[in-house]
Protein backbone atom coordinates (compact mmCIF):
# COMPACT_ATOMS: atom_id res chain seq x y z
CA UNK A 1 0.00 0.00 0.00
CA UNK A 2 2.74 2.60 0.94
CA UNK A 3 4.36 1.87 -2.54
CA UNK A 4 0.94 2.40 -4.43
CA UNK A 5 1.34 5.72 -2.63
CA UNK A 6 4.00 7.21 -3.80
CA UNK A 7 3.55 5.91 -7.28
CA UNK A 8 0.75 8.27 -7.05
CA UNK A 9 2.81 10.91 -5.65
CA UNK A 10 5.49 10.63 -8.14
CA UNK A 11 2.74 10.31 -11.00
CA UNK A 12 1.19 13.80 -9.51
CA UNK A 13 4.91 15.76 -9.44
CA UNK A 14 5.58 14.56 -13.03
CA UNK A 15 1.87 15.99 -14.12
CA UNK A 16 2.30 18.65 -12.10
CA UNK A 17 5.92 19.70 -13.75
CA UNK A 18 4.86 18.60 -17.64
CA UNK A 19 1.84 20.73 -16.86
CA UNK A 20 4.12 24.01 -16.08
CA UNK A 21 6.84 22.90 -18.76
CA UNK A 22 3.70 22.91 -21.33
CA UNK A 23 2.46 26.35 -19.86
CA UNK A 24 5.47 28.13 -20.59
CA UNK A 25 6.55 26.65 -23.63
CA UNK A 26 2.86 27.66 -24.52
CA UNK A 27 3.38 31.17 -23.13
CA UNK A 28 6.38 31.88 -25.28
CA UNK A 29 5.12 30.97 -28.31
CA UNK A 30 2.19 32.76 -28.34
CA UNK A 31 3.94 36.01 -26.67
CA UNK A 32 6.75 35.45 -29.71
CA UNK A 33 3.88 35.08 -32.26
CA UNK A 34 1.48 37.73 -31.26
CA UNK A 35 5.06 40.08 -31.39
CA UNK A 36 6.04 39.20 -35.07
CA UNK A 37 2.29 39.13 -35.93
CA UNK A 38 1.56 42.10 -34.85
CA UNK A 39 4.81 44.57 -35.06
CA UNK A 40 5.53 43.48 -38.65
CA UNK A 41 3.21 41.73 -40.49
CA UNK A 42 0.29 43.74 -39.72
CA UNK A 43 2.81 47.20 -40.48
CA UNK A 44 4.41 45.36 -43.65
CA UNK A 45 0.51 44.25 -44.82
CA UNK A 46 -1.90 46.70 -43.36
CA UNK A 47 -4.61 46.03 -45.18
CA UNK A 48 -5.07 42.69 -44.11
CA UNK A 49 -7.91 41.42 -42.16
CA UNK A 50 -8.47 40.00 -38.95
CA UNK A 51 -8.99 36.82 -40.17
CA UNK A 52 -5.58 36.65 -42.33
CA UNK A 53 -3.49 37.76 -39.21
CA UNK A 54 -4.63 35.10 -37.03
CA UNK A 55 -3.90 32.54 -39.90
CA UNK A 56 0.00 34.35 -40.11
CA UNK A 57 -0.17 34.33 -36.62
CA UNK A 58 -0.83 30.26 -36.26
CA UNK A 59 1.60 29.91 -39.17
CA UNK A 60 4.58 31.54 -37.27
CA UNK A 61 4.04 29.76 -34.33
CA UNK A 62 4.40 26.57 -36.20
CA UNK A 63 7.32 27.91 -37.92
CA UNK A 64 8.78 28.93 -34.57
CA UNK A 65 8.35 25.43 -33.04
CA UNK A 66 10.00 23.68 -35.98
CA UNK A 67 13.06 25.69 -36.00
CA UNK A 68 13.07 25.11 -31.71
CA UNK A 69 12.29 21.34 -33.03
CA UNK A 70 15.30 21.61 -34.94
CA UNK A 71 17.71 23.31 -32.74
CA UNK A 72 16.99 21.01 -29.63
CA UNK A 73 20.27 18.53 -30.89
CA UNK A 74 22.33 21.39 -30.56
CA UNK A 75 21.48 21.81 -26.98
CA UNK A 76 22.23 18.26 -26.29
CA UNK A 77 25.57 18.43 -27.05
CA UNK A 78 26.54 21.09 -24.27
CA UNK A 79 27.20 19.34 -20.93
CA UNK A 80 24.32 20.69 -19.16
CA UNK A 81 22.10 23.24 -19.18
CA UNK A 82 23.70 25.58 -17.50
CA UNK A 83 26.93 25.73 -19.45
CA UNK A 84 24.23 26.09 -22.55
CA UNK A 85 22.60 29.27 -21.40
CA UNK A 86 25.87 30.95 -20.01
CA UNK A 87 26.84 30.15 -23.38
CA UNK A 88 24.59 31.99 -25.69
CA UNK A 89 24.19 34.48 -23.70
CA UNK A 90 27.98 35.52 -23.46
CA UNK A 91 27.65 36.17 -27.26
CA UNK A 92 24.09 38.00 -27.27
CA UNK A 93 24.25 40.12 -23.99
CA UNK A 94 27.58 41.92 -24.79
CA UNK A 95 26.09 44.82 -27.04
CA UNK A 96 23.18 44.95 -25.16
CA UNK A 97 25.64 45.73 -21.26
CA UNK A 98 27.39 48.52 -24.08
CA UNK A 99 24.33 50.39 -24.90
CA UNK A 100 23.50 50.37 -21.41
CA UNK A 101 26.76 51.39 -19.68
CA UNK A 102 27.67 53.81 -22.59
CA UNK A 103 24.23 55.44 -22.39
CA UNK A 104 24.41 55.37 -18.41
CA UNK A 105 28.07 57.22 -17.92
CA UNK A 106 28.53 58.32 -21.41
CA UNK A 107 26.95 61.57 -22.90
CA UNK A 108 28.28 61.26 -26.49
CA UNK A 109 26.80 58.20 -27.61
CA UNK A 110 23.91 58.85 -29.98
CA UNK A 111 20.64 57.14 -31.20
CA UNK A 112 22.29 55.58 -34.79
CA UNK A 113 25.25 53.76 -32.47
CA UNK A 114 23.29 52.71 -30.06
CA UNK A 115 20.31 50.85 -32.72
CA UNK A 116 23.35 49.83 -34.76
CA UNK A 117 25.54 48.32 -31.24
CA UNK A 118 22.10 46.49 -30.53
CA UNK A 119 21.12 45.36 -34.26
CA UNK A 120 24.46 44.30 -35.15
CA UNK A 121 25.19 43.00 -32.01
CA UNK A 122 22.16 40.21 -32.02
CA UNK A 123 23.20 39.16 -35.67
CA UNK A 124 27.20 38.69 -34.81
CA UNK A 125 26.55 37.24 -31.84
CA UNK A 126 23.96 34.85 -32.97
CA UNK A 127 26.31 34.20 -36.11
CA UNK A 128 28.89 33.75 -34.44
CA UNK A 129 27.98 31.39 -31.46
CA UNK A 130 26.64 29.26 -34.61
CA UNK A 131 30.06 29.01 -35.35
CA UNK A 132 31.74 28.10 -32.92
CA UNK A 133 29.10 24.85 -32.37
CA UNK A 134 29.51 24.17 -36.56
CA UNK A 135 32.76 22.13 -36.38
CA UNK A 136 32.93 22.56 -40.35
CA UNK A 137 32.36 25.76 -40.39
CA UNK A 138 35.22 26.21 -37.56
CA UNK A 139 37.62 24.45 -38.89
CA UNK A 140 37.40 25.75 -42.70
CA UNK A 141 37.48 29.36 -41.12
CA UNK A 142 40.47 28.30 -39.24
CA UNK A 143 38.81 29.92 -36.22
CA UNK A 144 41.11 29.50 -33.08
CA UNK A 145 39.03 27.85 -30.25
CA UNK A 146 37.53 30.98 -27.07
CA UNK A 147 35.72 30.00 -24.52
CA UNK A 148 32.98 31.57 -24.47
CA UNK A 149 33.65 33.98 -21.53
CA UNK A 150 36.20 35.38 -23.17
CA UNK A 151 34.49 36.07 -26.31
CA UNK A 152 32.33 37.98 -24.13
CA UNK A 153 34.84 40.12 -22.98
CA UNK A 154 35.85 40.69 -26.34
CA UNK A 155 32.61 41.46 -27.82
CA UNK A 156 31.99 44.16 -25.33
CA UNK A 157 35.10 45.93 -26.05
CA UNK A 158 34.33 45.94 -29.61
CA UNK A 159 30.74 47.06 -29.45
CA UNK A 160 32.31 49.75 -26.75
CA UNK A 161 34.65 50.80 -29.53
CA UNK A 162 32.27 50.37 -33.16
CA UNK A 163 29.77 52.44 -30.62
CA UNK A 164 32.47 55.67 -30.06
CA UNK A 165 33.26 55.80 -33.87
CA UNK A 166 29.32 55.79 -35.04
CA UNK A 167 28.97 58.58 -32.49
Amino acid sequence: MMRRGWLLLRGLVITALVAAIMSSIDSALNAASSLITLDFIRAARPQWSQHQLMLAGKGVTVGLMVIAISYAPTIAGFPNLFEYVQSVLAYIIPSVVTVYLLGLFSSRINNAAAVTVLCLGLAVGIGYFAMTQIPVLTNALSMPPIHYTNAAALLFAWWIVLAYIIS
